[in-house]
Formats: structure tokens, C-alpha cells, sequence
């Protein structure tokens, strides 16, 4: 039963890191935060149209 947090966290973890990547060109500087605010971007596409579907219904 002590296991069970681990797990959750580990796949939360793995979940979050794969959501963020994004291959890049080696030629840019700083790839993290292009990657960071790329997923920030999706998140907010997504919550919006998440709204406009609920919207709709």
C-alpha cells in the first residue's frame, strides 16, 4: 500500500515531462523555455476550448 503514492507520482511525473516536450533544433539557446511556453499555450487552447465545448452542450 506504500507503493501506491510512488506509483501515482512517478506516472504523474512521466505524464507531465512527456506534455512539455517538444524536439527542437539543437541551433537554439534556450530550448526549456521555448518548451515551457509552448505547453503554457496548449494548456490555455485547450481550457478554452474545453469552455466552448461545454458552452455549446
Amino acid at each position: 500500500m506504500r507503493q501506491f503514492p510512488l506509483i501515482i507520482t512517478l506516472l504523474l511525473t512521466v505524464s507531465l515531462a512527456y506534455y512539455i516536450y517538444t524536439p527542437l533544433p539543437d541551433a537554439l539557446q534556450e530550448q526549456w523555455k521555448l518548451m515551457l511556453l509552448d505547453a503554457s499555450f496548449r494548456t490555455i487552447t485547450y481550457t478554452f476550448r474545453f469552455q466552448c465545448l461545454l458552452a455549446t452542450v
